[in-house]
């Protein structure tokens, strides 16, 4: 009898903790809350990137945290692309500096380049 309520609850719960770990991205900087940042969402900033606040990566695109809002970044300039590569590798201390560009001129864009500094 023991066997089977054990055997019950292992198959009604095991979905819930396949979906934790399909959703849980491997960023180990990632698990503290962040200070508040503000940036204009139609034109140009510059912006210091910080490895805690990248949420996850997929290629040269990342979703970025800025404290009260989420934005996605592509890498366009070689220190963007080490950056998110030092994210990859677990360095939670890493930080770059790069030029964001909003791909469209509005005030409720999301997505930006981040282009290199000047």
């Amino acid at each position: 009898m023991r066997y089977k309520i054990v055997r019950l609850i292992t198959i009604c719960f095991a979905p819930f903790f396949v979906l934790a770990y399909v959703f849980a991205w491997d960023n180990p900087c990632h698990n503290k809350a962040v200070h508040f940042q503000s940036i204009p969402h139609d034109k140009e900033s510059t912006l210091t990137l910080e490895a805690e606040r990248v949420v996850s990566v997929d290629g040269d695109t990342f979703t970025y945290n800025l404290g009260k809002e989420i934005i996605t970044i592509t890498a366009d300039s070689f220190a963007s692309r080490r950056f998110i590569k030092d994210v990859k590798d677990g360095r939670c201390s890493a930080h770059e500096t790069v030029i964001l560009v909003p791909e469209r001129k509005s005030p409720f864009n999301k997505n930006f380049k981040a282009g290199r500094t000047h």
